[in-house]
């Protein structure tokens, strides 16, 4: 299964700690590690008292996949940071609903994520449980991987499978060698030290249940969810989420992953809302048709109608729908699904089939629970809804994007929203912090507004300002405002709420922000308006839409003309057999192993300390399972090290040489070092680790040789007009969106993260009269950002500059001489780019030459 950009970067995020941290066991000092590798800003990692292992945090929003990492990080965790080949997961879900969906998928053995689990622990089986059935049959660590997927509410003593789960069980009586204490799944699990996985880990985050999850004994905690807790305070009872790594919504658009923009529709009458609903799902079934013929993608397009709960003769209630849709629509009973109350339609159907006819659901309450229907694009709201309910069933239901491909047919990647609600503009102010609570940054949500002449005109006066600041102006006076900005400002006289309504042109911002402070008389008002100002006219401003496109540096092979990159270096590199003999060795500080008596010598604080005890009982199970030594010969490790290690990752050696270098460093262990072989499966995957990081290290070495080779043949490297990278206008997948910035002339509505040194060098760019526009390129991601290819990896540059001149300018900001072991090859790559065309330029600069460097460039 091919993995999402920042499926993948998030999973590395998680290597980097768990390597990290089974290398030093300071869990602050790993977080940091993996955090800085991502260039992500530090922030203090959030000790819970009385929970010494690692507690980790993917923030992902609505439609990004929880379910995948969750799956993909269990085998990490396991053998990169555990060191064992199977554990205990305890996976928590909010609700009923979101547990069967999450049993569905990895009970499955044919699904990718249950097919990925069985690949990984080969050799064990993989034991999907409820908690219903782990009462019943006890999980067994010794030939399984067992999974047990339970609600929060599991620890609620107030109900009976609460109270189960801590009362005496006796198959799980072999767990406990003294008859006093008293066995049961609490115990088993609390005994087994599990991986704890929380779906949606904000519900959990509770003084209650975290003690509750901090008294099971886990040896990692990891959380998925949209909408972290960022406020670390125990005695108030807040938990901080510690954040590994965040997905931004424009990396799920950029993937294909939700629905963007969403259209959204006031409308006066509540038959109004399902007529225009209907209209609009006939409308995206034709476009579906066409689809289908194109791309040979099947949707069947459909309405989700949420209905009001029965509270009187007014209320607009399923039946009433149901009526409508039949009655005065003639749409066939069995195209409609009922599902709420007693009311279980969509029970045991998979909306996702060809063979299903379902193109409506109505529903109540059941539309917030774990049901997948990828196919649905509109969503049609009635009756009296003052809160924020409509829009997170919108953000749960309608954002998810069939396949996750592109469509041909662009209004098939828009969600759809009519509502209709005599407290339509409430519902409406409340979409914004619906969609930040469901992951999103404020800039990322795209909302376009529809107007239809059944609109609400009542909400008109908040649908421009949907995403924009409000602020109270005491002293603001709207007749002082030319009439050419009048229709960009929103001013409530009776509530003084100011806000700014439509995008101000590039060439008015400055013309416009100086009429705005004019009208207003108190001073700290004026201040208090800047950041609005700044703000807005930077996220407002003009997209720039020509397409833009780069060279890319191209190698003159002797098969052809190549993009450069890594497959080049590669094709006359391999080891020969007096280079695997020389190095295959591995010494003390490749490979140890540490007896307990080293481990708790280790002089670390009590907070960050190892913790040794399960390593020494996995160790003391692995071997007497029958009260008899399994014997083991350097063959069977051989075997065992080439099942585990990632051949896929190795690029300069064949398979029949690897083996060979693995069973000469095998030996080399045993004779040299005096291991034995139960010494070296119990530490399997540290030694799986240190191959792998040795074979690394030497290709590192070949390929860094060849690669210099080849900047000194000439004509090797050259630039063709037909072969260019392309920026894409539309998507820009920012992992960490600044909130704010002031920037003109950068392509992007977004930009990415910037530390303080970038950004000022951003704003010296953007202030050019010779620039055009600027990109803050992106990193970590080929398909949406320039790179060129060093000797180890992709070099991301930090800025692409179009002058107005046609020129190209590429710039690597560094801080100081001294940031980064690369710098020298990368410099030596740019400029070889730059030297093949004259409307190229490429420098390396720093904090004191910056001006001087891209000075030279512009003339």
């Amino acid at each position: 299964m091919q993995l999402k950009t920042y499926q993948e970067l998030a999973l590395q995020s998680l290597e980097t700690f768990c390597k990290h941290y089974s290398e030093t066991g300071f869990i602050s000092e790993s977080f940091q590690e993996a955090r800085r590798k991502f260039e992500l800003p530090e922030i203090p990692y959030a000790h819970y008292t009385g929970l010494e292992v690692p507690s980790l945090c993917f923030r992902i929003p609505t439609g990004g996949g929880k379910t995948l990492l969750g799956a993909y990080s269990i085998p990490l965790i396991t053998k990169k940071l555990l060191n064992v080949d199977s554990s205990l997961v305890f996976w928590l879900a909010p609700t009923d609903a979101i547990v069967q969906q999450t049993l569905n998928i990895l009970k499955n053995q044919k699904h990718p994520y249950r097919e990925y689990l069985d690949q990984q622990f080969s050799g064990k089986t993989v034991n999907i449980m409820t908690v219903e059935e782990a009462h019943s049959k006890a999980f067994d660590l010794s030939s399984e991987v067992p999974i047990i997927i339970a609600t929060i509410q599991t620890f609620s003593v107030e109900k009976p499978e609460g109270r189960k789960f801590y009362q005496e069980n006796g198959v799980y009586q072999s767990f406990f060698d003294n008859l006093l204490e008293t066995p049961s799944l609490y115990a088993a699990i609390k005994k087994s030290n599990p991986i704890i996985i929380m779906d949606e880990a904000h519900n959990a985050k509770t003084d209650l249940r975290v003690s509750k999850l901090i008294d099971l004994n886990p040896s990692f905690m990891l959380e998925l969810t949209a909408t972290p807790q960022t406020v670390h305070r125990e005695a108030e009872g807040l938990y901080a989420s510690n954040i590994l790594y965040s997905v931004s919504a424009s990396q799920l658009k950029a993937e294909d992953m939700i629905k963007l923009p969403i259209v959204l529709e006031t409308i006066n009458k509540w038959e109004y809302a399902i007529a225009e609903a209907i209209k609009k799902r006939k409308e995206l079934e034709d476009l579906a048709k066409l689809e289908y013929i194109e791309s040979a993608q099947y949707i069947r397009p459909m309405v989700l109608f949420k209905a009001e709960s029965n509270r009187g003769n007014t209320a607009i209630t399923h039946d009433k729908i149901l009526d409508t849709l039949i009655k005065d629509h003639g749409i066939p009973r069995e195209e409609i699904a009922v599902h709420t109350g007693n009311f279980n339609d969509l029970d045991n159907v998979d909306l996702m089939s060809q063979n299903c006819s379902i193109r409506y659901v109505i529903t109540v309450d059941k539309i917030k629970e774990g049901w997948d229907a990828p196919f649905a694009s509109v969503l049609a709201t009635v009756g009296n809804m003052s809160s924020s309910v409509a829009v997170e069933q919108l953000l749960g239901r309608v954002l998810r994007n069939p396949y996750a491909k592109k469509k041909s047919k662009k209004d098939l990647e828009k969600a759809y929203a009519f509502v209709a609600s005599k407290e339509t503009v409430e519902v409406i102010k409340n979409l914004k912090d619906s969609l930040i609570d469901n992951g999103f940054e404020e800039m990322e949500a795209e909302i376009h507004i529809s107007i239809s002449p059944n609109s609400n005109k009542a909400a008109d006066n908040v649908l421009g300002g949907l995403f924009n600041k409000t602020t109270k102006l005491e002293s603001f006076d709207i007749e002082e405002i030319p009439e050419k900005f009048k229709e960009h400002i929103n001013y409530n006289q009776a509530t003084k709420e100011f806000s700014i309504l439509t995008p101000i042109s590039q060439k008015d911002s400055e013309e416009f922000k100086e009429t705005v402070k004019k009208a207003i008389s108190i001073p700290e008002e004026i201040e208090k308006i800047e950041e609005i100002l700044e703000v807005e006219t930077a996220t407002t401003m003009n997209n720039f839409r020509d397409i833009f496109k780069i060279p890319k540096l191209m190698a003159n092979t002797s098969k052809g003309l190549f993009e450069f990159e890594k497959s080049i270096l590669l094709d006359e590199i391999e080891w020969t057999d007096q280079e695997i003999a020389s190095n295959a060795k591995l010494s003390e500080v490749e490979f140890s192993i540490k007896v307990q008596k080293d481990l708790t010598e280790i002089d670390i604080s009590e907070s960050e300390k190892i913790q040794v005890r399960k390593l020494d009982s996995i160790k003391e199970n692995l071997f007497s399972l029958t009260g008899e030594p399994i014997k083991l010969n350097d063959r069977d490790i051989v075997k065992l090290l080439l099942r585990h290690i990632d051949s896929s990752r190795i690029q300069t050696i064949t398979p029949k040489k690897l083996a060979r270098f693995i069973h000469l460093i095998v030996l080399d262990l045993m004779n040299n070092r005096g291991y034995s072989t139960i010494e070296l499966k119990a530490n399997l995957y540290l030694l799986v680790e240190a191959i792998f990081n040795k074979i690394k290290t030497l290709e590192n070495k070949v390929i860094k040789k060849q690669y210099t080779s080849l900047f000194k043949e000439d004509s090797y490297f050259t630039v063709s007009p037909e072969r260019v990278f392309t920026f894409d206008p539309d998507n820009y997948p920012a992992s960490l969106p600044l909130k704010a910035h002031s920037f003109k002339k950068h392509y992007y509505k977004l930009i990415d993260k910037m530390n303080e040194a970038e950004y000022k060098f951003a704003d010296y760019l953007d202030n050019l009269e010779e620039v055009e526009f600027w990109i803050r390129n992106l990193e970590r991601n080929p398909k949406y950002a320039f790179w060129l290819q060093t000797s180890t990896d992709k070099f991301y540059p930090d800025f692409v500059v179009k002058l107005k001149s046609g020129k190209i300018l590429v710039l690597e900001y560094k801080g100081s001489h001294l940031d980064g072991s690369d710098s020298q090859e990368k410099e030596m790559l740019g400029l070889a780019w730059a030297g093949l065309d004259d409307n190229l330029g490429f420098a390396l600069v720093y904090k004191n030459d910056y001006k001087e460097k891209v000075s030279k460039l512009l003339s």
